[in-house]
């Protein structure tokens, strides 16, 4: 028979009182400060880090349209361009480089090479489009370190391109600049068109009653209805009219495309916000000698002390002398030669600039956008072997349609088809013969065309956004994966700290399914496997 009391007698738990020692009040904020002091020491204090802004635009740089407008596409390339010096020449960059976060990115240099050569093409294509309008452009270059003479120069920019659109009614690369949300900003409007508005009729007056008298007194003296004026010459007539209509202005941009498609309309959203940064800032300009542009005015005093400079300062005779101060290179017909004649300062500028804008007689900016879409073809090749045939393009050639040199978002809309080479060719010598005007029918046909309306509201709040990412306000953001097709042109695919964090994000989902989750990371994991070179036409 088995016992089953223990060989030995079960402990008995005693509940035990812990007695802690009295601590007074001195001793706990001594104690206190020895850990706070042991604390400092050994996680030192680091210093916030500068914002993009204080980085990249600090001092007398000022925000441009483009550095507003590109990080539509993705704000994480674009912070990635500043830091790897994108506009910089290729050779001059270097092969990797240290984010905010202290990660080292090593750059794919063949994307990098083709994204260069894409340029290069989209670039010769403007370049012949400017040639159609002016043939003998002057490009105003002032090497001037001096802050007045520099927004001068815009000035003076200002007034060539205001002389060519009377002249010939239109013109590319107007150079604006304004406010916009506490902001300077600066800009080039690709292509802007003056189109006359119909004149109104004159009322008429009504006729004199013919009756009895009236006839018998026609026998004796001429009637002022029946006998006509003597009309002044046509000449005289068409200068009237050009006194008396009144214009409006159409804004464009073109963007050439490495595929023969119109991108989709997601991929637009840069050069909308572009086209649209334009219009508000053209319209800025033109309301603060023209009442009838609806539009907050520019303050020229205001804006020359937010700038940081001193209208009243005098030009020095070198720059009076490289930009053509001077009466006799000012057209008459934008305003008297007299107020140009004393142009010695900033002030003196404005005051022309005001008279210009009355000359123009503009009534409206349209609120209607257009982008113009052109072929990017792949380069003009020597003919030493069978080239890549290429699929037909339909639409219409307008001559009227014209750009300036290709925006960085337009670049960034049409690198998403390209194919990357690993080395350079020998073609890339070709590209850069320059093309002529009679090549751009074939060369650089029109896909089409896309027609948006001005959208302030929409305006507004993107600025909000992307002024808070300028400002460190909030971190960059990037694609969402139903656009991960972008990251195959992108340089910095290989080590872009923002597809792993949305990969990690996937992982620590408690909400989502791991059948979700596996779906979230192979769809990012299609743009490390697809190759680059890969152009689905």
């Amino acid at each position: 028979m088995i016992s089953l009391s223990p060989s030995r007698p079960m402990p008995s738990y005693v509940s035990t009182r812990l007695r802690w020692p009295r601590t007074t009040h001195a001793a706990m904020l001594g104690a206190r400060h020895l850990q706070d002091a042991t604390t400092d020491r050994a996680l030192p204090k680091t210093k916030p880090k500068p914002s993009p802004y204080k980085q990249f635009r600090w001092g007398n740089r000022p925000l441009s349209v483009n550095d507003l407008a590109t990080p539509a596409w993705c704000e994480v390339k674009f912070e990635y361009d500043l830091r790897h010096g994108r506009r910089k020449k290729l050779a001059e960059r270097p092969e990797s480089f240290v984010t905010t976060e202290g990660k080292t990115i090593a750059v794919v240099q063949a994307v990098a090479a083709e994204r260069d050569r894409i340029t290069a093409r989209g670039q010769t294509i403007h370049e012949a489009l400017e040639r159609e309008i002016q043939p003998k452009a002057v490009t105003v270059t002032v090497p001037s370190k001096i802050a007045e003479e520099r927004w001068a120069s815009r000035l003076v920019e200002l007034f060539g391109s205001l002389q060519t659109l009377l002249k010939q009614g239109r013109c590319r690369e107007l150079s604006v600049f304004g406010m916009i949300q506490d902001e300077i900003v600066v800009g080039s409007i690709d292509e802007i068109v003056l189109e006359p508005l119909p004149i109104p009729k004159p009322k008429s007056r009504p006729l004199r009653p013919v009756g009895p008298a009236a006839s018998r007194s026609g026998h004796n003296e001429p009637s002022a209805s029946r006998t006509p004026r003597k009309s002044g010459s046509k000449t005289s007539r068409q200068a009237v009219d050009i006194l008396t209509r009144r214009y409006s202005l159409q804004l464009s941009d073109t963007k050439t495309r490495v595929r023969h498609s119109l991108p989709p309309s997601e991929d637009m959203y840069p050069s909308r916000i572009q086209l649209m940064l334009y219009h508000r800032l053209l319209s800025s300009l033109l309301a603060s000698a023209n009442s009838s542009i609806r539009s907050n005015p520019l303050d020229f005093q205001l804006f020359w002390k937010r700038a940081g400079v001193d209208p009243h300062r005098k030009f020095s005779d070198t720059f009076i002398d490289q930009t053509g101060l001077l009466p006799a290179s000012i057209d008459p017909s934008l305003s008297d030669q007299s107020v140009f004649r004393g142009s010695s300062c900033l002030e003196d500028l404005t005051t022309a600039w005001l008279h210009a804008v009355k000359a123009l007689n503009i009534a409206n900016i349209d609120r209607s956008l257009t982008l113009v879409y052109r072929t990017q073809s792949a380069k003009r090749r020597r003919r030493t072997g069978k080239g890549t045939r290429r699929r037909k393009t339909s639409g219409r050639e307008n001559a009227s349609v014209s750009s300036s040199h290709q925006e960085m978002q337009g670049l960034a809309a049409s690198m998403q088809t390209a194919p990357c080479s690993p080395t350079p060719t020998i073609e890339d010598s070709i590209d850069k013969e320059g093309m002529t005007v009679a090549e751009l029918a074939k060369e650089a046909k029109i896909l089409g065309k896309k027609t948006f309306g001005m959208d302030d509201p929409f305006l507004d709040e993107y600025l909000t956004r992307v002024l808070a990412w300028w400002h460190g306000q909030r971190p960059p953001q990037g694609v969402n994966v139903k656009l991960r097709r972008r990251c195959m042109t992108c340089e910095y695919r290989d080590g872009c700290e923002w597809r792993e964090k949305q990969a990690e994000e996937a992982l620590r989902s408690e909400s989502g399914s791991r059948r979700a989750q596996a779906r979230f990371i192979k769809a990012w994991s299609k743009v490390f496997t697809t190759p680059a070179s890969t152009d689905r036409r």
